[in-house]
């Protein structure tokens, strides 16, 4: 434990910790926040144990900094990057949150710097957090994340705010499925391949990445046993997992979640992955990924993906358009000497290939 001052005192987060953190957050955030996500993330990651912090006041809990890590590769180097997913002070507390955010961000920073394998930090925070995440962890901004939409419901309500969702859909009255099958009408091709639905990734999945990794600038490693735990063991969510294969080989995934609120089921593609130059797999997986969503009752798709990434121009001709958000992908670089000459493509978006999965709300 480190003591900072006579009120206040910090240590690593606890197993025993979970509940109240689970608390606290709900109680900022307005929502539940799920005791058994947080220790998923926390202490059930592959890559080891997140460098949480918490902050204490005469011995209750006022302030989480969590930090998970994940495997990345940048260029040719691999290594560790952390993303930043809970920054909390409590509200009685924000007369000293400057100080206890502080605090924990140094303590974690030495930790997380020290192992010798960490390459970066990186978040995705929303517009309240994005000064914040600059000024106290000292993030410098990559790009505004990029959103594109489809609209499978036009008469759900909140739609027209998703610019030419009534343009494309005007008079049609169709329901999901047909307005699905018509959007993606141009990614029909005859293939060979073959589309499975998935409980969970497997060897083959690791024979893909290997195969297509380094044709990627900046990404997150997507091996099975980073996915499994992810988007298999994750407590508080389920996701659909399609993928693709020829007769010998898989060839791509997406990963499908659904969200509902009072008014509208979203779907979201929480991960798509294969070859970039593999455009026959990443065809039929933007329409069957479509499809799945429009049975599932979806009123609108999102995805993430920026103008030059490998798979924007099928996204845009299957029928998604740009829909514009308030979350920035942001980054702060360790040891730029583990990385020689890659420096500069951290803040070059176009380097990156990012998805929902890049966020650990989704």
């Amino acid at each position: 434990m480190y003591r900072h001052s006579d009120s206040l005192t910090y240590r690593h987060l606890q197993p025993d910790d979970v509940g109240p953190c689970s608390r606290l957050l709900s109680s900022i955030f307005g929502s539940s926040v799920s005791a058994e996500d947080l220790f998923w993330k926390s202490f059930q990651n592959p890559n080891n144990a997140s460098h949480a912090w918490v902050g204490l006041s005469d011995g209750e809990i006022v302030g989480l900094l969590n930090v998970i890590p994940r495997r990345i590769q940048v260029g040719s180097h691999r290594g560790l990057a952390f993303e930043a997913t809970d920054v909390v002070v409590k509200p009685l507390h924000r007369a000293q949150g400057v100080l206890v955010i502080k605090e924990m961000t140094r303590l974690m920073s030495e930790e997380v710097s020290s192992r010798g394998d960490t390459l970066l930090l990186y978040g995705v925070p929303n517009r309240l957090f994005y000064p914040y995440s600059k000024k106290f962890l000292r993030y410098q901004s990559v790009m505004a994340v990029p959103q594109l939409a489809l609209v499978l419901n036009p008469a759900a309500p909140l739609l027209r705010r998703i610019p030419g969702s009534r343009k494309l859909c005007r008079g049609s009255g169709l329901c999901r499925i047909p307005i699905a099958r018509a959007v993606t009408f141009g990614m029909t091709r005859r293939t060979d391949l073959e589309v499975v639905h998935l409980n969970r990734f497997g060897a083959d999945c690791d024979a893909l990445w290997e195969a297509s990794a380094d044709q990627f600038d900046i990404i997150i490693q997507r091996t099975s046993e980073q996915l499994n735990w992810r988007f298999v063991q994750r407590p508080s969510r389920e996701y659909r997992i399609v993928s693709v294969r020829d007769s010998s080989a898989l060839r791509g995934y997406a990963v499908l979640g659904f969200t509902q609120d009072a008014s509208l089921r979203k779907a979201y593609v929480a991960d798509f992955f294969t070859a970039p130059n593999d455009q026959q797999a990443a065809r039929l997986l933007i329409r069957s990924a479509v499809l799945i969503c429009a049975r599932g009752g979806a009123d609108v798709v999102t995805c993430w993906a920026q103008p030059g990434s490998p798979f924007y121009g099928l996204w845009r001709r299957g029928g998604f358009l740009p829909n514009p958000q308030s979350r920035h992908l942001v980054t702060r670089a360790f040891d730029l000497d583990a990385i020689p000459g890659e420096a500069e493509r951290l803040f070059q978006p176009r380097r990156w290939y990012v998805t929902h999965s890049e966020h650990d709300i989704y």
